[in-house]
């Protein structure tokens, strides 16, 4: 018989191997690229087609989400399946064929790149000034009314610290569908082109089978004993007699005020995917609960970490000859202490008296506070005229819609609603907003208020933040344990912590240029015309590189490195 070897080479070397245990029954899969179409051929020999003749297959492409099925036979040695793309999914599309005992006997990976979203950034602009490099880029096609959010890494040109080897693009398209590691996978998604479709469509040939493995699947004995991490699952079940009411779920930093409605039997509700930070608790009341706590008995899943029963090997210490025992060790020597000098104490006394509203001043890092006089309180001025006539910013209240909105007319650019907080709960604009309208300044104790974009923590946005303290007999106080229901959360996630750049003795140096960090920026939210600015510290490198990951006009990704003489 025949004898079949691969030849390839690896750096200019030649190499070759013998093919082996190739058999003589059995069909294959290829496809061809046909621009809007793809073909798919299944081809067999005459020993095989004798052999699976009105055998029915089945073709089934999926993604790990979705699948389609198209049954074939095999009535000649190939059998041709031409397939729209708008049919298949964007990104991997997994082309694996099963025969009629539902085991899967071939596999082909397939990339689409129809529907794949990539957004570019123009108009790139630098100017220097002072100590500081001002960087401005523009995302193309932007939508101010979608989700945009832009990771920026500054490094010196030239770095050897940036090696990753993916990208925002390899990583989701790409990766989770592969079994092995994939090197320099971002580079497929870097000014695409034919070539690098071709050389793409190569890699997933070698890759074979995708990482699922079907055995598993279709044995149906998987127990999923810990599920997926999204978060918390609340579940409340109400403990009073009457059954029935509406509910109120108060807002975490992660998430907004949730009303229930439960009907006369029903007495349980849930609230899903609740990612509650250190700290913070779950809060629940009642409407119309003439401001008594309801009873409410909370589970939480999951509400512990799970236990591994898993033993692993270890090293055992190792004691050699050059350790030194405990009793080895001399002692301190107190000769030196002699000479020392005790000196007479000294007790400086002092006590400063602060005003409660000094206090509330110290603790609010710049803000402004408005403490509500019993005088005003006797007004019952509605909040949103004194809003208007003393914090800086334009409260209104559409009473026909019931829409209460509360504006910066400071900001010129991009979104001017502030972080708007209740006890320091967060309010959403046409949402939980609205119940601002119903209060007026005899429940109001205090608020702070911050027109600049500074100080308003994780969420704050360049419209500042006004925070509203009620008095503490008002039920909606979230501190009132009698008018509202808190419970601790089991388990809870850590805050985002800010980033801070190393600081440098040298930055003139091999090891800055190859190792250094400039700066880092996260979360960076373009203005109105889907512009971003950047203020990035002078280095007195030969050049800047921006490595720029992120999502633009919600699903739209963002890759692209920017280099700034």
């Amino acid at each position: 018989g025949k004898s079949y070897s691969l030849e390839y080479s690896i750096n200019g070397e030649p190499f070759s191997k013998e093919i082996k245990a190739i058999k003589r029954v059995g069909f294959n899969i290829s496809v061809n690229d046909l621009q809007d179409k793809l073909a798919i051929k299944f081809s067999t020999n005459d020993t095989s087609l004798n052999l699976i003749t009105n055998t029915n297959y089945y073709m089934v492409i999926h993604n790990g989400d979705d699948l389609r099925v198209i049954p074939f036979k095999f009535k000649e040695k190939e059998v041709l399946k031409v397939i729209p793309k708008t049919d298949l999914f964007a990104g991997i599309n997994i082309i694996t064929v099963f025969d009629g005992n539902k085991k899967p006997i071939l596999e082909r990976l397939y990339f689409n790149e129809k529907d794949i979203e990539q957004s570019t950034l123009v108009n790139i602009r630098s100017k220097t000034e002072s100590d500081s490099l001002n960087v401005a880029f523009k995302i193309d096609d932007f939508d101010n009314n979608s989700f945009n959010s832009l990771s920026v890494s500054v490094l010196p040109t030239g770095t050897k610290s940036y090696t990753h080897h993916h990208n925002i693009l390899s990583q989701i398209y790409l990766q989770p569908y592969v079994k092995g590691a994939i090197e320099n996978a971002a580079y497929y998604f870097r000014e695409r082109d034919r070539k690098k479709a071709y050389e793409l469509d190569a890699l997933l040939i070698t890759q074979g089978w995708s990482s699922y493995d079907w055995s598993k699947i279709f044995s149906f004995n998987e127990v999923f004993i810990h599920p997926f991490e999204r978060g918390i699952d609340v579940v409340a079940t109400i403990n009073s007699k009457k059954e029935g009411g509406l509910y109120i779920v108060y807002p975490t930093k992660n998430s907004n005020t949730q009303i229930f409605s439960l009907r006369e039997n029903e007495n349980v509700f849930t609230q899903k995917r609740v990612i509650p930070f250190e700290g913070e608790k779950l809060r629940i009341g009642e409407v119309a609960s003439k401001g008594r706590a309801p009873g409410v008995f909370p589970q939480f899943f999951p509400s512990a970490f799970s236990s591994f029963n898993k033993k692993y090997d270890h090293l055992n210490p190792t004691v050699g000859q050059d350790a030194v025992a405990a009793n080895t060790i001399p002692e301190l020597s107190l000769s030196s202490w002699n000479k020392a000098q005790e000196l007479d104490e000294v007790v400086i006394e002092g006590k400063r008296q602060y005003t409660r509203l000094e206090k509330l001043k110290r603790k609010s890092n710049g803000a402004q506070i408005y403490e509500i006089d019993n005088l005003l309180k006797n007004r019952a001025m509605p909040l949103w005229q004194y809003i208007n006539s003393r914090t800086g910013f334009r409260a209104s209240y559409d009473a026909f819609n019931n829409n209460f909105t509360i504006s910066n007319p400071r900001v010129t650019w991009g979104p001017s609603t502030p972080m708007v907080y209740l006890d320091d709960a967060l309010l959403t604009q046409g949402g939980s907003l609205n119940i601002l309208s119903t209060i007026n300044l005899e429940i109001v104790d205090y608020i702070e208020a911050q027109t600049s974009g500074s100080g308003g923590g994780l969420r704050g946005g360049q419209a500042g933040y006004i925070k509203i303290y009620t008095s503490p007999d008002y039920y909606y106080r979230n501190q009132q344990s009698e008018k509202l229901a808190e419970f601790d959360f089991p388990l809870t996630f850590d805050a985002p912590q800010k980033y801070y750049t190393p600081v440098y003795q040298f930055y003139k140096t091999k090891f800055f240029k190859e190792y250094g960090v400039i700066a880092w920026f996260s979360n960076l939210k373009p203005d109105a015309n889907g512009t971003v600015s950047l203020k990035i510290p002078i280095t007195f490198s030969e050049g800047v590189s921006l490595y720029i990951e992120g999502i633009s006009n919600n699903n739209s990704l963002v890759s692209q490195i920017i280099e700034i003489e």
